[in-house]
């Protein structure tokens, strides 16, 4: 296939594909995070909201592998650090005399007796949870709080008529409907990928949805300043240019700017094998100018009087 051509790719040959992701230019903010991770091929971490955010999308968009993939633990999980410490040595292989002493817990100069006793204590309260840990095999756990998150989120997307119509409904005859559709795709000279979570085709009213699911601990009403803070615009820009679509001409004018700049120091990036700083702070004796924005606070803070504007101290 010609490398301009749009390629449809299956997940284990998107995530080794060389192509640049919307993250992969996002990362580039940090030129060596991206260089440890797109270059190197480390593994970039993953926080925390990323796990909920992929549970709900693989429980609604591929429930099958949802069931092979996760597993439920009912049993409740270690939070203290010291606790986690222990319970990582046991899965580890190692029994609970040995997790204890190799935990991050100061055992130096105790009692074998003392430290036998705390062991067992730690086993007695962490034993069921680790034995179904060692159950679970390849799969990923999930927590009850997790499960309860999820059947909220579901619940309210059941109940939203928007929302359940672009996630749910796959029975209008009139549509073609795909999920997790992982593509390659030119962007210029530069090879670009993405990975809609869903695209709804609609041969009757000529009309197609890009969804891509997004989870938010946010109140909704705030969603816009999420969109524009983690340039989920840009990500929706770049799927339209993949499969040609059209999006509100405001948002298409910023994020086609935004993600030509993107792309800019991507080259940049690339052509000069330099990640220490961004091609302003190279190109200013390591000075970089850094917009200041001032925070919601501040605002909050400012009193306007006589038409005139100063803050309270």
């Amino acid at each position: 296939m010609q490398d301009t051509a749009f390629e449809i790719l299956d997940k284990e040959n998107y995530r080794s594909h060389e192509a640049v992701s919307h993250s992969d230019l996002k990362l580039l903010s940090r030129p060596s995070e991206f260089h440890r991770v797109k270059i190197l091929g480390e593994e970039r971490e993953q926080k925390d909201a990323y796990k909920i955010g992929t549970l709900l999308d693989t429980m609604l968009l591929d429930n099958a592998a949802f069931k092979e993939n996760f597993v439920l633990c009912e049993k409740t999980a270690p939070s203290n650090a010291y606790h986690v410490s222990y319970v990582e040595g046991r899965l580890a292989g190692l029994d609970p005399l040995e997790a204890y002493c190799a935990s991050t817990y100061k055992t130096d100069g105790k009692k074998e007796a003392d430290l036998k006793k705390k062991a067992d204590e730690l086993e007695a309260e962490y034993g069921e949870y680790i034995k179904e840990s060692l159950s679970i095999g390849d799969r990923t756990p999930y927590s009850a709080d997790d499960d309860y998150k999820l059947h909220a989120m579901h619940s309210a997307i059941l109940n939203h008529k928007a929302a359940s119509r672009l996630l749910l409904a796959d029975g209008d005859p009139n549509c073609n409907y795909f999920n997790h559709m992982s593509m390659v795709f030119p962007i210029g000279t530069i090879k670009v990928k993405g990975q809609l979570d869903r695209l709804i085709i609609d041969e009757k009213k000529k009309i197609a949805y890009v969804v891509d699911l997004k989870t938010t601990s946010s109140p909704l009403s705030n969603f816009h300043w999420s969109a524009k803070k983690y340039g989920y615009y840009n990500q929706l820009f770049i799927y339209a240019e993949a499969a040609m679509f059209s999006i509100p001409l405001q948002a298409n004018y910023e994020a086609a700017e935004e993600v030509a700049d993107m792309l800019r120091r991507y080259v940049w990036h690339t052509t000069k094998d330099e990640w220490r700083y961004t091609p302003e702070a190279f190109e200013n004796d390591g000075i970089e100018e850094i917009d200041y924005t001032p925070s919601n606070k501040f605002f909050q803070k400012m009193i306007v009087s006589n038409g005139l504007v100063s803050t309270k101290d």
